[in-house]
C-alpha cells in the first residue's frame, strides 16, 4: 500500500514537471489534455492549479469561458494555497479577464504581498 502512494505521488510530480515544461514551451493544450484525462476527484490542488494556469495561458482576453473555468478549479483551493502568491496571481488574472477588477485586485496585491515576504531575509 505504501508503495502504491509514493508511485501516485511520484508519478503527480511528473506529471507537473512536464507541465512546467510544456508552460514554458507554450505548449498549453497539452497540459490540459494530460490533467483533464484525470478524474477530478483524482487530481491534487497542484494539479487543479496547473490546469487552471494552462487555462488562463491558452485564453485570449474574450475567452471568459477559459477564465471562468480557471476560477472554478482554483476557489476550492483558497485554503490550501494560502500564502502561495502564484495561486494568487493565477486567481487575479482571470478575474481580471472576467472584468472583476475589484477582485483582481484583492489577488494581485496578496500574490505581490507574499513575493516581498519571501524576499525578507530571514523569512
Amino acid at each position: 500500500m505504501k508503495i502504491d502512494v509514493k508511485h501516485r505521488k511520484s508519478k503527480l510530480m511528473n506529471l507537473i514537471e512536464q507541465c512546467q515544461q510544456w508552460n514554458e514551451q507554450d505548449e498549453f493544450q497539452k497540459i490540459i489534455d494530460a490533467i483533464e484525462a484525470i478524474p477530478a476527484d483524482q487530481r491534487t490542488p497542484e494539479l487543479d492549479s496547473e490546469l487552471a494556469r494552462a487555462y488562463n495561458n491558452l485564453a485570449e482576453p474574450t475567452d471568459r469561458h477559459l477564465f471562468q473555468k480557471s476560477l472554478a478549479l482554483l476557489k476550492p483551493h483558497e485554503n490550501y494555497f494560502k500564502g502561495d502568491h502564484c495561486w494568487n496571481f493565477r486567481i487575479a488574472y482571470a478575474y481580471y479577464y472576467l472584468e472583476q477588477e475589484g477582485r483582481a485586485l484583492h489577488y494581485f496585491r496578496q500574490a505581490w504581498m507574499h513575493v516581498l515576504v519571501m524576499r525578507i531575509p530571514g523569512k
